[in-house]
C-alpha cells in the first residue's frame, strides 16, 4: 500500500517506474523543475510532502473549504517558523501557496503535476474540472478516479500509466491513477 510520500517518490522517477514510458526523458518526473499543484488540497499535507520531497519550484493547494484553507495557511506559518537553519539554507518553503478557492473557477492549470482528491466530486464537479484540465498544460495528473470517468467528463487528453494502491494523509485508502497529457506523449 502506498502512501503519499511514496507516490510522490513514485512520479519523481516514473520514466523508469512505468514501463511503457522508459526512454520518455524526465519532463514527466517530479523534479525540482516541476510546478506542482493539489486540487481539493485540505490541511495541504500533499503540497508539503511535494515540496519537500521534490523541492518543486512550485506547490500550490487550492481548497474550497476555508476552514480547511485557514490550517493549512497556519502549518505553512507554523513549519515556516521553526525551520531550521538547513530549511532556511535551502529555501524549504519557498514557492508554497495555497488559495482559498473553487478550482472549478480557473481558466486553466498551468502545472505540470496535479493532484486532485476526487473521490468526493460530484459529476457536475467533475465536468467543470475536466473543462479547466482540458484547457490546461499539466504533463501528468493523479486522480482516484478511473479514465471512463474522466473521458465521460470531457478530459480527453488524460491517458492513463499506471494504478496504485494509496493511503492518503487522512489515512483513507484509495485507488489512484496515473494519468499523463496525450499532447505531449512521444509520437502523438
Amino acid at each position: 500500500m502506498a502512501t503519499v510520500e511514496r507516490l510522490l517518490r513514485t512520479l519523481q522517477h516514473l520514466n523508469e517506474i512505468v514501463p511503457c514510458m522508459r526512454g520518455w526523458g524526465a519532463f514527466w518526473n517530479l523534479t525540482q523543475d516541476s510546478t506542482f499543484v493539489d486540487v481539493g488540497s485540505g490541511y495541504g499535507k500533499v503540497v508539503l510532502h511535494a515540496k519537500q520531497l521534490a523541492n518543486c519550484r512550485a506547490a500550490l493547494g487550492i481548497e474550497c473549504v476555508t476552514s480547511r484553507h485557514l490550517i493549512a495557511e497556519q502549518a505553512l506559518a507554523e513549519l515556516a517558523g521553526a525551520a531550521t537553519e538547513e530549511d532556511k539554507a535551502r529555501d524549504a518553503f519557498s514557492g508554497v501557496r495555497f488559495l482559498d478557492a473553487d478550482a472549478t473557477h480557473c481558466a486553466a492549470l498551468h502545472f505540470s503535476h496535479v493532484y486532485v482528491f476526487d473521490r468526493v466530486f460530484s459529476a457536475v464537479t467533475m465536468a467543470a474540472l475536466a473543462a479547466v484540465l482540458q484547457r490546461s498544460n499539466f504533463h501528468v495528473l493523479v486522480s482516484s478516479k478511473g479514465p471512463k470517468v474522466w473521458w465521460a467528463s470531457g478530459l480527453k487528453k488524460a491517458w492513463p500509466v499506471a494504478r496504485l494502491r494509496f493511503v492518503t494523509t487522512g489515512r483513507e485508502r484509495c485507488t489512484c491513477f496515473v494519468y499523463i497529457n496525450a499532447q505531449f506523449a512521444p509520437g502523438s
